[in-house]
């Protein structure tokens, strides 16, 4: 009796493990992102993380200009930018996969926030 109690304990604590967000590790949170910024100047965020912990993020605003920038993900969780006039600063959730912080372009600047898309 006490091993089938302790067998269904475990079966359910795996299971809520596995619902507990869409991450847990970079290779989890592998895709594409969305989401919104503020500030001075306001749309939409958008990227896509790859293996190599290399992000390609595109700024959209609500006027319809794009700026882009390619950016990496740290071992420390944070951005760093490898080129590009946008400026993230932030950090990245491997378990909730997202990605959120401060922004700057030129002289604007506000929040940002990543979701990544199922």
């Amino acid at each position: 009796m006490h091993v089938r109690r302790w067998f269904g304990s475990a079966v359910v604590a795996a299971l809520l493990a596995s619902c507990s967000g869409p991450g847990g590790s970079v290779e989890e949170c592998i895709g594409s992102y969305s989401g919104t910024y503020a500030g001075d100047a306001s749309g939409t965020i958008s990227a896509t993380l790859d293996m190599d912990r290399e992000l390609e993020v595109s700024l959209v605003s609500s006027d319809g200009d794009e700026t882009t920038a390619d950016f990496t993900v740290t071992s420390s969780n944070t951005l760093s930018r490898d080129r590009g006039r946008l400026d993230l600063s932030g950090t990245f959730d491997e378990g909730a996969c997202s990605i959120s912080g401060d922004w700057t372009l030129s002289s604007e600047s506000g929040t940002y926030s990543l979701e990544k898309v199922e």
